[in-house]
C-alpha cells in the first residue's frame, strides 16, 4: 500500500468519526407501539393556556366558562367547549418519538395545555406540529407530555374534532372579543363626545328610525348611522391590554366617550392614545388602533382605527350630506356669473335651452347641459365646515349660481376658494346658511360660462 493511499484512507477515517460524534441524533420513531392516552373526562373545569411566556387560566361555573387569570375576563365559549368535547371522548396516539428534535414544534412558541377537573390533572402537555397521516386525510398532532422527554402523535377519539384545530388558536381567541353586549332593539340615545363637541343621536318614531337632537335641526345620514350601531352591536376587539394602565393609554383624559343608554342603564366606553410601537402586538399590525375602556370594568382593549372612527363618529361625519335633491326637469332656469363679470342666464323653453346674456340669446349645447342638471339635481357634500365667510375665487370663473324652479322657488349657490389647500375641494354655501366642502369635480361641472355651454 503507497504512503499517499494510507494517508487518504485515514483522513476519511477522521472525518467519519468526526460527522459521527458531532451530529444530532435523529428521533426515533417506531410505528403501532405508542400506548399513551388520556381517558375520557366526565368533566372538565379548569383550562391553563401557556404560550411565549404568557398564561391564561380558565374555570367553569355554573355551566359557564369565564377567564380567571391574569385578569378576571369573559371567555370564548365555543372555544373552550371544543376543549370540552375532546377530553370528553379522550385521546389516544399511534406513533412515537423518542428523541423530538426541533421539527417536531415543541419549540419556545409552543402552546402548553393543561387540564383539570374537580382540582385533579387530565392531561398537561405541550402542543407541538400537527401532521397528515401518508395516504390519508387523518390529521394527528404531536404532541409532549410535561416533565417527559417522549413525544407522541395523538388524536381526538371525538367525531370530527381535530386537534390540533381544537387547541392550536392565537391565546387572544380563547377570549371572548364581543365585549359590549349591546342590544339595537333597547338601545334609546348615543351621545358622542369628540373634540370639545358633543352629538346626541336618539331614536325616532317608526323602526329603526334615528335623529340627531343636539345639535337641533341636523338632518342625520341614515347610512352613517346605521353603520354606527351595527358596529357598536356587532364589535370584536382586536387585542387585549392587560398590562397597559389607564395613564399608559392615555384614557386619563380620553379624546372621545361614547355612551350607550336605554331605559336601564348606561355604557360608557372611552378611547384613548393610537396603540404605540412599544405595545404594538396589540394591535396587531394596525397602526390606526386605540385603546378602548369601559368604564367600571376596569379592562382596556385595543381597537381598529376604522372601527373607532365609526363608533365616535363626528357631527361631520354623521350629518346628511345631501345638499340638494331637485326634480332636474322642474328647472326651469339657471344664472351663472359672478359680481365682477356680471350674470348670464340659461333658460329652458320646451325642449331646448337658451343662452340669454342681456338682450342677446344664443342655443345651449343639450349635451354639456346635461351635467349640470345632474350635479345639480343630487348634490352631496364632501364634508360641513363651521368656518370664516367664504373668500371669492377671482379666477375668471363664475362663482354665483342661481338655480330657479317655477315662480316660487329658487336656491343660491356661491362657490369659494379650497377649504384643504389642495385642488380636490371647493367650500360652498347654499342659500346663505351651511358652508361645506364640495368636490372640485362637481364645482367645476357647474362653474360654467356662457362659452363653454354654447353650441357650437
Amino acid at each position: 500500500m503507497s504512503k499517499k493511499l494510507l494517508v487518504s484512507i485515514i483522513l476519511l477515517a477522521v472525518v467519519v468519526l468526526v460527522f459521527v460524534a458531532t451530529r444530532k441524533p435523529l428521533p426515533q420513531v417506531v410505528k403501532d407501539t405508542s400506548t399513551w392516552s388520556v381517558e375520557k373526562a366526565d368533566s372538565i373545569d379548569e383550562v391553563v393556556l401557556e404560550q411565549s411566556g404568557k398564561r391564561l387560566a380558565f374555570g367553569k361555573k355554573d355551566g359557564e366558562w369565564a377567564m380567571t387569570s391574569p385578569v378576571e375576563s369573559k371567555a370564548a365559549q365555543r372555544a373552550l367547549a371544543d376543549v370540552e368535547a375532546l377530553f370528553a371522548a379522550g385521546l389516544k396516539s399511534d406513533l412515537i418519538a423518542e428523541a423530538p428534535d426541533d421539527s417536531y414544534g415543541f419549540g419556545e412558541a409552543a402552546l402548553h395545555v393543561e387540564v383539570k377537573s374537580n382540582g385533579a390533572s387530565v392531561a398537561s402537555f405541550a402542543l407541538g406540529k400537527q401532521v397528515t397521516v401518508p395516504n390519508s386525510q387523518a390529521r394527528r398532532a404531536w404532541l409532549q407530555p410535561d416533565g417527559g422527554t417522549t413525544a407522541y402523535r395523538a388524536y381526538s377519539l371525538a367525531d370530527s374534532t381535530d386537534l390540533s384545530a381544537a387547541l392550536d388558536r392565537p391565546l387572544d381567541d380563547w377570549r371572548e372579543k364581543k365585549v359590549l353586549g349591546l342590544e339595537k332593539d333597547t338601545l334609546e340615545t348615543i351621545e358622542l363626545e369628540r373634540d370639545g363637541q358633543t352629538v346626541v343621536v336618539a331614536r325616532g318614531v317608526g323602526d329603526d328610525t334615528w335623529v340627531i337632537t343636539e345639535p337641533a335641526g341636523v338632518p342625520i345620514d341614515v347610512g352613517r348611522a346605521s353603520s354606527l350601531i351595527t358596529t357598536a352591536e356587532n364589535l370584536l376587539v382586536d387585542g387585549f391590554a392587560d398590562a397597559v394602565t389607564l395613564d399608559d393609554a392615555g384614557l386619563l383624559a380620553p379624546s372621545r366617550t361614547v355612551t350607550f343608554k336605554n331605559a336601564d342603564k348606561s355604557l360608557v366606553l372611552e378611547f384613548g392614545d393610537l396603540v404605540d410601537t412599544k405595545h404594538s402586538e396589540l394591535a396587531h399590525g394596525d397602526t390606526t388602533a386605540r385603546f378602548m375602556h369601559i368604564v367600571g370594568s376596569g379592562l382596556i382593549y385595543t381597537v381598529s382605527g376604522y372601527k373607532v372612527d365609526t363608533l365616535t363618529s363626528s357631527l361631520a361625519e354623521l350629518r346628511d350630506k345631501k345638499v340638494l335633491d331637485l326634480d332636474s326637469d322642474a328647472i326651469d332656469k339657471i344664472a351663472f356669473g359672478s359680481p365682477e363679470e356680471g350674470l348670464f342666464t340659461l333658460v329652458r323653453e320646451g325642449t331646448q335651452w337658451t343662452i340669454w346674456e342681456g338682450e342677446t340669446s344664443t342655443v345651449a349645447d343639450p349635451a354639456k347641459i346635461g351635467p349640470v342638471l345632474a350635479n345639480l339635481s343630487r348634490m352631496n357634500a364632501i364634508n360641513f365646515v363651521d368656518a370664516p365667510p367664504l373668500v371669492p375665487i377671482l379666477d375668471g370663473k363664475p362663482n354665483v349660481l342661481v338655480v330657479s324652479l317655477g315662480q316660487d322657488l329658487q336656491h343660491t349657490l356661491r362657490f369659494g376658494a379650497s377649504n384643504s389647500g389642495t385642488a380636490n375641494t371647493v367650500l360652498a354655501q347654499l342659500d346663505d346658511g351651511l358652508i361645506f366642502e364640495l368636490s372640485s369635480f362637481v364645482a367645476n361641472a357647474l362653474r360654467k360660462s356662457a362659452t363653454e355651454l354654447r353650441s357650437e
